[in-house]
């Protein structure tokens, strides 16, 4: 199967979207740590004022997961581009980016739930928006690698090699030892 690296970052990004809220986001909520999370924010994007009803809390989620698609494919585009190293890096900076950047365009455009941010909830959605830039990344990591090779198909791929720092599975990535092959002198017939 040949890689798709739009689906794959699709996929990517709405497993994340949806693993760190779940097993991050809502734990900090219901322990008291933050009031808003990603999808909070999502549905102020969209409706600007909710009016935290159960639709409105459902356009958030829908929102918050079409946002964390559109931000894995983005993802997989940078780490395509530039190279399959140090992706739980560039996973990492993908995350924290997407913070700075929802929140700064927030505040610039003065949404209700973007204004005088506390400081637990500004931390909260730092800390949650670093782990899906890092889980994507990783899904995106397993993904290319369970399906990067036709001659392999679906057969197993040590997924513990993709934690080392600059792992591929990628032939075309890593690098080769073959000496490079010169043409061979023609003998001179005298």
């Amino acid at each position: 199967m040949k890689r798709d690296h739009v689906v794959f970052g699709g996929i990517a990004g709405v497993l994340g979207g949806i693993l760190v809220p779940l097993f991050a986001g809502l734990p900090a909520k219901l322990l008291g740590l933050t009031d808003r999370l990603f999808y909070d924010f999502a549905m102020a994007l969209i409706l600007y004022n909710p009016q935290k009803e159960i639709i409105d809390y459902m356009v958030g989620i829908l929102a918050h997961v079409t946002n964390s698609a559109i931000l894995g494919v983005i993802l997989s585009g940078v780490i395509y581009f530039t190279s399959a190293k140090y992706q739980l890096f560039k996973g990492f900076g993908m995350g924290i980016t997407v913070w700075l950047v929802f929140t700064v365009m927030g505040t610039l455009f003065r949404m209700p739930l973007f204004t005088n941010i506390p400081p637990n909830a500004a931390l909260v959605t730092y800390f949650t928006s670093a782990l899906w830039g890092v889980t994507s990344a990783y899904i995106l990591a397993v993904l290319n690698a369970r399906f990067s090779e036709e001659k392999e198909g679906l057969k197993g791929i040590k997924v513990k090699n993709l934690i080392k720092i600059g792992a591929t599975s990628n032939p075309a990535l890593k690098p080769t030892s073959r000496k490079r092959q010169y043409p061979k002198k023609l003998k001179r017939f005298s």
